[in-house]
């Protein structure tokens, strides 16, 4: 704690020299308490909340109940606790998945994929990726999907362009994918995930987008989506600023892709599948927590869709490496044709 002597002490002198220099000294020194003031304010939220993250005890994320230390299951309601370390990152406002969650599970997939992405050619550079490799490993490509190569709608959900690409889409699913699988359920959400990424992409194709494209965010928007359409239906007010919340993800995501030029197409139909799926989704049927035949069934096809689309980014067909090397034969082309035009040009 700083001594208030000496605080007005450098007060006073920094008014008195601003004084000899023809400042006015009592606006300043006010401005200058009010800039103390507010550093005293800020040091004491810090403390407090380093002194709350560094709570010794458990706090029931479900009913509330503070529990001891060791404690791995609360003692009131019976729901999983969690390593003090996972509620020490939420204290400070940090959303971490559970080590057993289908979010930890897709992140974990989905950086698996970008090693192989890595992997897959030598001398491929880590922060950056060639088309022709995430061709080859099952990103969208126009030419490739009409030849009738569907499963790039799925494959591609799980590839990315770069670190940063990959980073962004691994902190979104981090903060926005427990959320949902507590509101949903994990067959539900994985169903959400694979079926909204799916979604995007076909859109992508229907639409006749013809650059190559990949990346979780479309079913990363598609999980906003769903959050969104569950609470317009609930209805109230947590519902609304769950979905109020989700919008403002949605907004942030477009106009960021508008600024880096992402495949906002297939944001945009993540988003308004998954809404549409959350808003027909009752919300009693999803608060009871009950397991319907319906559950199985399409948490099997979103397992089944997971597991075929990763297989395939695993070991891609010899289908895919011929077309990611005409793909390559076709930019040579162009970029030869290019440097050509532009040196005749330069000759006239």
């Amino acid at each position: 704690m700083t001594d208030p002597q000496s605080d007005r002490d450098w007060i006073e002198t920094v008014v008195d020299l601003a004084k000899s220099l023809g400042f006015d000294p009592v606006r300043l020194r006010w401005r200058l308490m009010r800039w103390q003031k507010a550093w005293w304010d800020w040091q004491q939220r810090t403390r407090n909340q380093i002194g709350h993250a560094g709570y010794q005890h458990k706090v029931c994320p479900q009913c509330g109940q503070v529990q001891d230390r060791h404690e791995q299951r609360c003692v009131k309601c019976g729901a999983a606790l969690g390593a003090r370390v996972w509620q020490m990152a939420n204290r400070l406002g940090l959303v971490v998945p559970t080590a057993v969650s289908v979010s930890t599970l897709l992140g974990m997939i989905i950086a698996v994929a970008y090693l192989r992405l890595m992997l897959s050619r030598p001398g491929t550079g880590y922060f950056t990726v060639g088309s022709e490799d995430l061709i080859y490993l099952g990103a969208y490509y126009l030419p490739a999907l009409e030849a009738g190569q569907l499963w790039r709608h799925a494959t591609a959900i799980f590839l990315h362009i770069g670190l940063l690409h990959l980073g962004f889409n691994l902190l979104a699913l981090a903060q926005i994918g427990p959320a949902i699988e507590d509101t949903f359920g994990r067959a539900r959400m994985l169903f959400l995930f694979m079926f909204t990424g799916v979604v995007g992409f076909a859109v992508c194709q229907a639409m006749g987008m013809v650059a190559v494209s990949a990346g979780a965010s479309g079913a990363i928007m598609g999980l906003c989506g769903a959050a969104a359409g569950w609470g317009q239906r609930d209805g109230t007010g947590v519902g609304r600023g769950v979905r109020n919340q989700m919008l403002k993800w949605a907004a942030y995501t477009m106009i960021f892709g508008v600024m880096i030029r992402a495949n906002n197409t297939a944001h945009a139909a993540g988003f308004i599948a998954g809404a549409v799926l959350g808003f027909v989704m009752p919300p009693r049927w999803l608060r009871r927590g009950l397991v319907r035949g319906s559950d199985v069934a399409i948490g099997c096809v979103g397992l089944a869709a997971l597991v075929v689309a990763f297989a395939l980014v695993l070991h891609p067909p010899a289908s895919s490496d011929a077309w990611a090397r005409a793909h390559s034969a076709q930019l040579r082309a162009y970029r030869e044709a290019a440097t050509s035009a532009a040196r005749q040009h330069d000759g006239e």
